[in-house]
């Protein structure tokens, strides 16, 4: 009896499940579009009962702990199983919402109808490619998922049925989503909670006070789990993820977890800005289009409008009774406030999501990872779908509309039956799921990490097993994860001594952002690869320190010169393409100018190069420049100075490159300027007068668009003060400018002649 009753929202888990189950990461060296090194900090977190990211996520960890009890599998695949089998439930818990939320909009709505409606909207979010590849590997999101979808049940039941056990079930369920995700928890609570009160003042059956204290305690209750978090520290974590090493607290204090908990390591970065959010739409209709088809944007689009249009006409007859607000809100049919929840809801969570930047990669709001973040807006997007398409069916098969379309296919009914209507609806609902079909076959090759997508595992294991005794590696994350994996769950280090060392946690990192902090901690690690190589022990510098976006440590890429070191990995799997935070480079020799008598031939001079940099040094010009390719890094720009030192200087000096357009405008900064020591260990403040200085720099080329570009460069102080370039005319016009144009170059257009700057 209950397999009939409930057939659709098993088959619906089950399809879900055994499609996720198939298609199952194998462990977590999966490398894909969405997939993140988060993957390998929950498999260590849990499996090692350690200390993951702020703001934390500990009902996570303790669940995926007990995941790996179970006997199959790696250790990974165990956690992996943890998010599929959540992805499955959430796709079953979304269905129920839908047809819920459809019975409030109309009962007389036929309840197969609703269902198969429901249905459709489930599938297309359990089939789109974000969902669908963290439903695989090991990640936090199909948990809180599952949770906020199961909340929001709770709250649309007791809506219903005003029953009070469903109000302390939802109190609970938003007090474990907490626990599981305080960002994407507090953006889903509060539109929720400002319902609750509305509910209280202004509807006729008040919430009593013992009722209150009933559902603030069960809220309560489960935000205890973060107390795993400082009892865990006193123990001794197997793991403890390097963010929470720069905290300025105590770690296990109670300043520490407040500070852990209020994620400042991210939010105080500027995660969230407003300003970044109507830049931020494009992308996010991209991912919303690429995800849920051109199709299903439509129907929500249907569902909203219609909802927004029945709220207005419904609020200007309330208004011509001349009802309070309060009355006008009471006043409005069940099911449009419910689509008033789910509307406020999607705002509370999508404002923040488009106003997102993950500071670690400031051009993270370009990547397609970000997708991840939009989730839960995707979630509730799904919810206007399944509105739409039971409006449109209502508005096309009318009884006059129905009749229309029997006749044309044959029937000289005078009306149309309620067979043929049933029939006719149904057919609407058969022809969208098309859709879901579309996304499994499309979606299918790229979410399907069940064979050959261990490239990032295995070269990970490759590597840390080359990697000579004793060695020396610097590393803000990757190694952190990969070195532990590899020492403490699979220890194919055996006792081979190897150092990996954060440049990102004290005494390596300084408090401030200044030049001046940023030389000496460049300074300090300087003399750390200075010391192991005197030992003739190998340094590494992991990708995360060598990729720009995320080494701050730019100084020290500048003047160490550095080869790529790749490990033997099979050749199939040499082909595939790794994450490049991944890759080792090997620290070879530190930059050092050299005098010379004369100065050799120069062949370039720079393309407005006819001064000095404030009558102190003189760019007599440069070698021709050598490009090469670090085969997976950027490409590399090799440049050979020749300086008169004209004054002597008393301090060292930073030089700066950056990027210009044709117009002379600088390009986003930020991403491209590159900082190297002038003259590398033999610095500025050590020339003397009349010398000539022959200096090797380097330059990694950003990521650019197409189009022609100048290379400029300009000298600055330590403490960020730029000196002055003089051109020939400034003894006459005393114009001066921070940098000096040395070369064009072009990205993805023919080489050509590019116009000469002017002074």
């Amino acid at each position: 009896m209950f397999l009939k009753k409930h057939w659709l929202p098993i088959s619906l888990f089950l399809f879900s499940f055994v499609l996720y189950l198939y298609t199952l990461s194998p462990g977590w060296g999966t490398i894909n579009v969405f997939n993140t090194w988060d993957g390998l900090e929950y498999v260590l977190s849990s499996s090692l009962l350690g200390i993951d990211h702020p703001p934390g996520h500990p009902f996570y960890l303790l669940l995926g702990k007990l995941f790996t009890l179970i006997p199959i599998g790696s250790i990974a695949y165990r956690i992996n199983l943890l998010s599929a089998l959540f992805g499955a439930l959430t796709v079953v818990i979304l269905f129920l919402n839908v047809e819920l939320t459809l019975r409030m909009f109309a009962k007389e709505f036929e309840k197969d109808l609703r269902k198969a409606v429901a249905a459709f909207s489930a599938l297309i979010f359990a089939l789109s490619t974000v969902f669908w590849t963290h439903s695989l590997i090991s990640e936090v999101h199909t948990l809180y998922l599952f949770l906020i979808c199961a909340a929001l049940y709770f709250f649309l039941r007791w809506r219903e049925l005003k029953k009070k056990k469903w109000l302390y079930g939802l109190s609970f369920l938003l007090g474990l989503t907490l626990s599981t995700s305080i960002m994407n928890a507090l953006t889903f609570i509060l539109p929720i909670a400002l319902f609750l009160i509305f509910e209280h003042f202004f509807e006729k059956e008040k919430i009593s006070l013992k009722e209150w204290v009933i559902i603030i305690f069960l809220f309560v209750i489960p935000l205890l789990f973060y107390l795993y978090y400082p009892l865990r520290i006193a123990k001794g974590p197997g793991f403890t993820h390097p963010m929470n090493l720069i905290s300025p607290h105590k770690l296990g204090s109670f300043s520490w977890l407040i500070w852990y908990m209020s994620g400042k390591a991210w939010t105080g970065a500027g995660m969230f800005s407003l300003s970044r959010i109507f830049s931020n739409i494009p992308n996010y209709f991209y991912h919303l289009l690429n995800n849920f088809t051109i199709v299903s944007v439509l129907l929500a689009l249907v569902g909203f409008v219609t909802c927004i249009r029945n709220i207005c006409i419904h609020f200007m007859k309330a208004i011509k009774k001349k009802l309070s607000f309060p009355q006008l809100f009471s006043s409005l049919p069940e099911g449009l406030k419910t689509f008033s929840l789910i509307f406020l809801t999607y705002l509370f969570v999508l404002i923040p999501q488009l106003s997102l930047q993950d500071p670690s990669n400031p051009k993270s709001n370009t990547y397609v990872y970000v997708a991840n973040f939009y989730l839960p807006s995707f979630l509730l997007f799904v919810f206007f779908v399944g509105i739409g398409v039971s409006f449109l069916a209502t508005y096309i098969l009318k009884a006059n509309t129905a009749t229309k379309l029997t006749e044309f296919f044959g029937s000289q009914a005078k009306k149309t039956s309620n067979k043929q209507r049933r029939a006719w609806h149904f057919l609407i609902v058969y022809i969208l799921l098309i859709i879901p079909v579309y996304l499994l076959a499309v979606g299918y090759p790229k979410c399907n990490l069940r064979e050959g997508n261990q490239g990032g595992y295995i070269y990970a294991q490759k590597a840390i097993k080359e990697i000579p005794e004793g060695s020396l590696v610097l590393s803000k994350l990757v190694y952190q994860l990969v070195g532990t994996y590899f020492s403490k769950i699979e220890p194919v280090l055996g006792a081979k001594n190897v150092e990996i060392v954060n440049p990102d946690t004290p005494p390596y990192r300084i408090p401030g952002q200044d030049f001046q902090i940023r030389h000496l901690e460049t300074a300090r690690l300087k003399k750390l690869i200075q010391e192991y190589q005197e030992k003739n022990v190998p340094v590494y510098l992991c990708g995360d320190a060598v990729e720009k976006d995320k080494a701050p440590e730019e100084l020290l890429l500048a003047d160490v010169n550095f080869e790529l070191s790749l490990p033997s990995v099979p050749p199939a799997e040499g082909k595939k393409i790794f994450p490049p935070e991944l890759l080792l480079y090997q620290a070879e020799s530190f930059r050092k100018a050299e005098s010379l008598r004369e100065p050799p031939e120069i062949r370039n001079r720079g393309l407005a190069n006819d001064g000095n940099f404030a009558d102190t040094f003189e760019l007599v010009g440069y070698d021709d420049p050598a490009f090469k390719n670090l085969k997976r890094g950027r490409k590399k720009i090799a440049l050979t100075f020749y300086w008169r030192v004209l004054q002597e200087f008393k301090e060292d000096l930073f030089g700066l490159f950056t990027v210009v357009d044709e117009r002379m405008n600088k390009v986003d900064p930020q991403r491209t300027s590159w900082f190297f020591t002038l003259g590398g260990e033999r610095g500025a403040s050590r020339w003397k007068k009349g010398e000539i200085i022959k200096d090797e720099v380097y330059y990694y080329l950003p990521n650019l668009p197409q189009g022609k570009y100048f290379l400029a460069l300009g000298l600055v102080r330590l403490n960020g003060e730029p000196i002055p370039y003089f051109p020939a005319s400034y003894r006459q016009d005393f114009r001066t400018f921070d940098f000096v144009i040395l070369l064009p170059f072009s990205v993805g257009v023919p080489p050509g002649r590019l116009p000469q700057p002017e002074q």
